[in-house]
């Protein structure tokens, strides 16, 4: 039997559940894992339910239809999608691999239920690893005389990939507010700090001239805010006064790796919702 997932999102108000599990079984399938949750700063009601057929006479278009109706009256912001199918990711990066090799590794293994279309690069270091998943690789060359022309040709590319998300595997390159604008909600960037603290190119070298005690990795949505997207997934790995700048780097990695493709798997899943500047996930 097939398995699906309607994700949902509107002002908080009575009577949707009851309304969607009628819909739901009078099109006969059959609710498996259900999620709510009302962000009380924006009163806003999130629903992540997954559901299947549980006969030969379980109606699809029937349902999307009661559904769509349903949203008119409560104002619901609606998406019915196969669980099976894998989303289109499209990866950027620069010149370190191993976020993008971590997410090459786990998609190979089914744990990330993704496929990679393009790997896009402002450097030729990551064409090896391109070749070895047997991906297509694109280097794309920033024109620092010409920012729009960057910009246009970064855009027809996205524009002809169409990708339903666009990942940033240190990708090493501010990313054009109009591209962030289009595509609000689905770039996710892993930033190598612990945000909001020590931003910028060297957040290493920051954390050990601070004496931290942890480091950590943050996944976010990119918006023209530089690092200041919505926050999905971060991680931390405690240090002390032993570890120097290049042991903090060696861990920072490992971090990153795990946190970025812990949100691109959340993504992949539909289980991010955002709430203005804040996510709520379902996981």
């Amino acid at each position: 039997m097939k398995k699906y997932i309607l994700t949902l999102s509107c002002p908080d108000q009575g009577g949707i559940v009851a309304t969607l599990s009628q819909h739901l079984f009078s099109c006969d399938f059959n609710i498996i894992e259900s999620h709510q949750f009302t962000d009380q700063i924006t009163n806003t009601f999130c629903m992540r339910i997954v559901f299947n057929e549980i006969s030969d006479n379980a109606n699809l278009k029937l349902f999307s239809s009661l559904v769509e109706d349903t949203a008119k009256n409560f104002s619901i912001q609606f998406n019915i999608s196969d669980a099976n199918k894998k989303k289109n990711i499209l990866i950027m990066g620069s010149l370190a691999d191993h976020c993008l090799l971590d997410l090459l590794y786990r998609i190979k293994l089914n744990e990330i239920n993704a496929d990679p279309i393009a790997i896009v690069s402002n450097h030729n270091n990551l064409a090896n690893v391109a070749e070895e998943y047997k991906t297509p690789y694109l280097k794309i060359i920033p024109n620092e005389s010409d920012a729009a022309d960057s910009e246009k040709s970064l855009g027809r590319l996205l524009e002809n990939y169409n990708p339903d998300l666009i990942v940033l595997a240190r990708y090493m390159q501010i990313i054009n507010p109009r591209i962030c604008d289009a595509y609000e909600g689905k770039i996710i960037n892993i930033h190598h700090s612990f945000l909001p603290a020590f931003k910028g190119s060297s957040p290493y070298e920051q954390a050990y001239q601070h004496g931290v005690k942890l480091i950590g990795a943050t996944a976010h949505f990119v918006t023209s805010d530089l690092d200041g997207g919505p926050i999905i997934a971060q991680g931390v790995i405690e240090v002390n006064h032993s570890k120097n700048e290049s042991d903090l780097k060696s861990m920072g990695r490992d971090i990153e790796k795990v946190t970025l493709s812990k949100a691109v798997k959340l993504f992949c899943e539909d289980r991010i919702f955002l709430c203005e500047q804040r996510t709520i996930i379902f996981d």
